[in-house]
């Protein structure tokens, strides 16, 4: 698999945290209570279970959407409003200043790496996707489909050394020459095919490419998950993504 790009490795370590927090903020919260030094009572164990549950929306939504950017940003709002509570806490002389001292330092610094991924994914993705693609703004067309008149292209964040294996799986060379190029704004590679053939089944190619790149899987509808075909719009479902076999047929497979 292909290096993946800081902030997506950064993601999935928020959402790993987030989901681990969430399941001990449920099912043990008055032990939650005591590590970070508040008063465990029935009120504190209801704001710890209300949290978890933030922070077990927080991990689906992470590894659900991509880019996961709205997700990270009401984590940092989500932060804020923690410190908050966690400042409040320290007039109370039952609180253990010390731990939760600590606590807040630690929120802080989780909010700091909430905000530097919020950032780097909007920089990089500044609208959401549709079924884990990338949009382009319009101020900048290199950002999902490079416009090469004639030949089919995208824009991979990624280095050429990344995207060569993955062309290689899905036999994108067999369509014809392929040239890359360093993107605008470096953003990435932009990948162009030189080819007569079928420019959609070579676009549809370049982007699962891309998604087995960035994101490490592809994930996108049933609803077409070998192309536009008419026939394979008969049976859509929800995007999700593909099987072992799917996978495997469409060349994506590990």
């Amino acid at each position: 698999m292909s290096a993946l790009p800081p902030e997506r490795k950064l993601s999935r370590f928020l959402g790993l945290f987030s989901f681990v927090l969430g399941v001990a903020q449920l099912a043990v919260p008055e032990r939650v209570n005591k590590l970070i030094g508040v008063e465990d009572k029935p009120k504190n164990r209801l704001i710890q279970r209300a949290a978890g549950v933030q922070e077990l929306s927080a991990a689906q939504g992470i590894f659900a959407f991509s880019p996961p950017t709205p997700v990270l940003w009401s984590r940092v709002a989500g932060d804020i409003a923690h410190v908050g509570m966690l400042v409040r806490a320290l007039d109370n002389k039952r609180s253990d200043r010390t731990k939760l001292g600590a606590t807040i330092g630690a929120v802080v610094g989780i909010a700091a790496l909430d905000s530097f991924v919020s950032i780097r994914y909007q920089k990089a993705w500044p609208k959401e996707p549709s079924q884990g693609e990338s949009l382009p703004t319009r101020s900048d067309p290199y950002d999902f489909e490079a416009k090469v008149p004639g030949n089919p292209a995208i824009t991979i964040l990624a280095s050429e050394s990344e995207i060569r294996p993955r062309l290689q799986e899905l036999e994108i060379a067999s369509y014809g020459d392929i040239e890359f190029r360093p993107a605008p704004g470096d953003r990435g590679t932009e990948v162009v095919v030189k080819t007569r053939k079928k420019t959609e089944k070579v676009k549809a190619d370049l982007r699962r490419a891309k998604q087995l790149v960035e994101v490490g899987e592809v994930v996108r509808s049933d609803g077409a998950p070998e192309g536009s075909e008419v026939k394979r719009q008969l049976f859509q479902r929800s995007a999700q993504p593909l099987d072992e076999k799917e996978l495997a047929k469409l060349g994506g497979g590990s």
